[in-house]
């Protein structure tokens, strides 16, 4: 089309780099890990399973990440109601 209407302002949607999105979710889940291990939620042989999976990218987010532990019984029900979950 000759480069009609193929400028920057016809654009819409930002242009997101995958790459800083991969490296923004994986921190965030190493930190969520690291914080549960301190806190006692999870012992040190889950801790390092789960570090492993979050860098194979087998969980999308931290929510993610947070319902696998739940359904394979990682927290307990009691644990993950009181003291240690983190919100967001």
């Amino acid at each position: 089309k000759r480069g009609r209407g193929r400028g920057p302002g016809s654009r819409e949607g930002p242009r997101v780099n995958e790459k800083r999105l991969w490296i923004a979710r994986v921190r965030a889940q190493r930190r969520f890990l690291k914080m549960a291990k301190e806190r006692g939620l999870i012992d040190a042989r889950t801790y390092k399973k789960l570090r492993a999976l979050v860098k194979g990218g087998a969980f999308r987010s931290v929510s993610h990440l947070k319902m696998h532990l739940r359904e394979a019984g990682g927290l307990t029900a009691q644990k993950s109601q009181g003291q240690g979950e983190v919100s967001g």
